[in-house]
């Protein structure tokens, strides 16, 4: 396998926590780049059959405006679900049950949430056709 380098900025204080953390900042950023696709196929797979097609389908059109941005990893799905159920009747189109839906989305650790936020996230990228939001969710159903 051949090592691509690739460069990127980061605030101060993450900075800071790979000095203090590993011997060289460099070496401690390649480890977390490195490891975050095992991490987030196995957030996927603690996450997978917790959710109805319906409700990952909630997810996705709540998400689908949202900008991702580091500093709020794994806070900003609850706010996008609420809203798009208020504003949109999301839980109506696709026949979820609010309650025990926001009720779940609440008990996830604040990993597995952003796990779901970049899996929304992606779904942008990835999708097709009309059928694209039941084929995506499928996914973890």
């Amino acid at each position: 396998m051949t090592d691509r380098k690739i460069q990127t900025r980061i605030e101060d204080i993450i900075c800071t926590y790979y000095e203090k953390n590993w011997p060289e900042k460099e070496a401690g950023a390649a480890y977390v780049l490195t490891c975050w696709p095992t991490l987030f196929r196995s957030g996927l797979e603690e996450l997978a059959g917790q959710f109805s097609k319906g409700e990952l389908a909630v997810i996705l059109e709540s998400m689908a405006a949202v900008v991702l941005r580091p500093d709020t990893a794994g806070r900003q799905l609850l706010p996008a679900v609420r809203e798009g159920i208020a504003r949109d009747r999301l839980n109506e189109k696709w026949k979820v049950k609010s309650r025990a839906f926001l009720d779940r989305l609440t008990s996830l650790t604040r990993f597995q949430t952003a796990v779901l936020e970049l899996w929304a996230a992606s779904f942008r990228r990835a999708r097709s056709g009309p059928k694209a939001i039941e084929t995506y969710a499928q996914q973890l159903v």
